[in-house]
C-alpha cells in the first residue's frame, strides 16, 4: 500500500523517461504544465500553469492594457481638437463614441456566446483586435470625412469587445480561485496608457478655451479662431498605433508558443494515460515533471494573491439569489461606466470651459494626476484586496467615490483652483479600482462563465452609450460657451457634468447594496 502511494506521489514524465515502451517528448516546456486536459483550454485549476508562466502572461496582459488605455483614451485630451478637425458639434462627436460602444456591445454579446469554445485561440483573437485598433488610430488623423471616421470608431468598438472580454477571460482563469490582485494589476495598465496619451497629446493640442469663449462662433461646429486645417494629431495617434501593432505581434508569438506546448502536452498526456493503465493509477495521480518543480508559491506570493474559496453546494433558493445578483451586477456596471465616461471623455470641457476655467497646460497636468491616482487606486486595491473582505472593500470604494463626486456640486469649493487639483486626484484614486474589483468580485461570488462575463461587459458598454450621448446632447443644448448658468456667475453648462457623474455614482452604489445584503445572508448560512 505504501509503495503504491509512493508511486502515485512521484509519478511524472521524469519517472518514465527510462521506459523503453513509452515515448515522451523531451522538448516539452516545463513552464507550461497542467493537471487538466488543455485541449479545451481548461484553466480553472490553479495548477493549470506554473507560477512563472502565469507571471509572464500577466505581464504581457499589463502591457496590452497599457496599449489599450493609450489608444482608447487619447480621444480624451484631443476631444475638443477632434471636434474642430471633423467640423462637428458635441452631439456628433459623442455619436461617434457611442457608435464605438455599440460595436463593443454587439460583439461582446456574440463573442461571449462562443468564447469558451474558441478560448484556446484567445491570443490570436487578442492579436487581431490589437491590430484593428492600430489601423483605425493610424487612419483617424488623416481622415477629415466624418462619415468615414465613425466607421473607424465602430471597428475600434468591435476590437475593444474582443480585447476586453478575451483579456479578462485569460486573467480570470490564469489566477482562478484567488482575489482581485492580478486583475487590478492588469487593469492598472489602462491608467498608465491614459497617462501616456495625455502626455503625448499635450504639445499638439491647439484648442484654446479662452479664445473660444471670448469669440463669436459661426455655429456650434466651426470656430473663427481654429480651422480644421490647423489641427494636426498625426504624431500622438501614430505613436499609439505603433505600440498597438507591437502588442499585436507579441500576442501572435504568444499563441504560437502556447499552441506548441499544448500539442506537446497532449502527446505526453496520452503516454502517461497508457502507463497509468499499466500501473492501475487514476487520472488524479498523473502529473508532470514541471509540476514537481513549481507546485507551490512562495509565502510572499501566497499573501499577495491567494484569496478565499468560492461558495459551493448552493440550494435552489440560493441559486435564485445568484441570478438576482447577476442582474444587479449588470446594472452596477452600467452606471459605473456611465460615471467613468463622463470623467474621461468630458474632463477637458469641464476643467477648461467649466467652473475651473483652466488653461490647457494646467488641464493636462490635472488630467495626468487623475490617471496617476487612477493607477495608484488599482495597485492599492490589488494590495488591499487580500487584506480585507473583498465585498466590504468594494462597498467602501463605491461610498468613497460617491462622497468625492458630490464635493464638485458645492459652488463654494469650485471657486478655489486648488480644489480641482485635489478633487480630480481623489476621483482617480476612488474610481480606478471599481471595474476590475467588481468583475473579480462577481467571479468570486458567482463563479461566472464567459457568457456572464460578457453580460457584465455589455453593461459597461451600455452605460458608455447612454451617458456619452446624454452628456453630449445636454452640452449642445445648454451651450457651454456662456459665462453663467442657472444663476451661477462663475459657471456654465459644463457645470452639469459633475451632476450627471454624481447621479451615476449614487445609482451604482444603490444597486450594489442589495448584492452586499444577499451575500451576507449566504455567507451567514454557511457559517451556521
Amino acid at each position: 500500500m505504501s509503495s503504491d502511494r509512493s508511486l502515485r506521489k512521484h509519478f511524472s514524465i521524469d519517472s518514465i523517461e527510462s521506459d523503453d515502451n513509452i515515448q515522451v517528448d523531451q522538448n516539452y516546456d516545463t513552464l507550461f504544465t497542467s493537471q487538466n486536459s488543455l485541449s479545451n483550454r481548461n484553466r480553472n485549476d490553479l495548477d493549470a500553469y506554473t507560477l512563472n508562466y502565469r507571471i509572464i502572461k500577466t505581464t504581457l496582459l499589463i502591457f496590452a492594457w497599457i496599449s489599450f488605455g493609450l489608444n482608447l483614451e487619447i480621444i480624451g485630451p484631443t476631444f475638443e481638437d477632434l471636434k474642430i478637425y471633423l467640423q462637428v458639434n458635441y452631439s456628433s462627436i459623442s455619436f461617434a463614441l457611442v457608435l464605438r460602444n455599440i460595436g463593443y456591445l454587439i460583439l461582446t454579446i456574440l463573442f461571449g456566446l462562443v468564447l469558451d469554445k474558441y478560448s484556446k485561440y484567445s491570443e490570436t483573437l487578442m492579436s487581431i483586435a490589437s491590430a484593428v485598433i492600430a489601423i483605425s488610430n493610424f487612419l483617424m488623423p488623416i481622415t477629415r470625412n466624418y462619415l468615414i471616421q465613425i466607421f473607424y470608431f465602430l471597428f475600434q468598438g468591435l476590437a475593444q469587445a474582443i480585447y476586453d472580454l478575451g483579456g479578462n477571460y485569460i486573467i480570470l482563469n490564469l489566477w482562478s480561485s484567488v482575489n482581485t490582485s492580478p486583475i487590478n494589476a492588469m487593469h492598472a495598465g489602462y491608467g498608465m496608457g491614459a497617462i501616456l496619451a495625455t502626455q503625448m497629446a499635450k504639445q499638439f493640442i491647439k484648442f484654446d478655451p479662452y479664445h473660444t469663449n471670448s469669440t463669436l462662433t459661426i455655429s456650434n461646429t466651426t470656430s473663427l479662431i481654429l480651422k480644421s486645417s490647423d489641427i494636426n494629431l498625426k504624431t500622438p495617434y501614430w505613436i499609439a498605433s505603433l505600440i498597438a501593432l507591437i502588442i499585436s505581434v507579441l500576442f501572435y508569438l504568444s499563441q504560437i508558443i502556447e499552441t506548441k506546448n499544448r500539442l506537446k502536452y497532449e502527446h505526453n498526456r496520452k503516454q502517461l494515460i497508457l502507463l497509468s493503465e499499466e500501473f492501475n493509477l487514476d487520472d488524479a495521480s498523473i502529473g508532470t515533471s514541471s509540476s514537481l518543480i513549481e507546485t507551490k508559491m512562495s509565502n510572499v506570493i501566497k499573501k499577495m494573491f491567494l484569496g478565499k474559496d468560492k461558495l459551493n453546494n448552493l440550494t435552489q433558493n440560493q441559486l435564485n439569489l445568484i441570478l438576482i445578483q447577476i442582474v444587479l451586477f449588470i446594472i452596477v456596471f452600467v452606471f459605473n461606466q456611465g460615471y467613468f465616461t463622463i470623467l474621461s471623455r468630458f474632463m477637458i470641457t469641464y476643467l477648461t470651459i467649466g467652473p475651473a476655467r483652466l488653461d490647457v497646460e494646467i488641464f493636462i497636468i490635472i488630467q495626468t494626476l487623475f490617471w496617476a491616482f487612477f493607477i495608484v487606486g488599482r495597485f492599492l486595491a490589488a494590495y488591499l484586496a487580500f487584506k480585507f473582505d473583498t465585498i466590504k472593500f468594494f462597498m467602501w470604494v463605491l461610498i468613497g467615490n460617491f462622497m468625492v463626486t458630490i464635493l464638485f456640486l458645492i459652488p463654494f469649493l469650485t471657486e478655489f483652483k486648488i480644489f480641482f487639483w485635489i478633487g480630480v486626484s481623489l476621483l482617480g484614486l476612488c474610481s480606478g479600482p471599481i471595474t476590475p474589483t467588481g468583475i473579480m468580485l462577481a467571479k468570486q461570488l458567482l463563479d461566472i462563465n464567459s457568457f456572464v462575463l460578457s453580460l457584465f461587459i455589455v453593461g459597461l458598454a451600455g452605460g458608455g452609450i447612454i451617458f456619452q450621448q446624454l452628456t453630449g446632447a445636454l452640452l449642445d443644448f445648454y451651450e457651454p460657451n456662456k459665462t453663467s448658468w442657472m444663476g451661477f456667475s462663475q459657471a456654465n453648462s459644463a457645470f452639469i457634468l459633475p451632476h450627471l457623474a454624481s447621479i451615476a455614482s449614487f445609482l451604482c452604489l444603490s444597486f450594489f447594496v442589495p448584492i452586499y445584503l444577499i451575500h451576507r445572508k449566504i455567507f451567514n448560512f454557511y457559517r451556521k
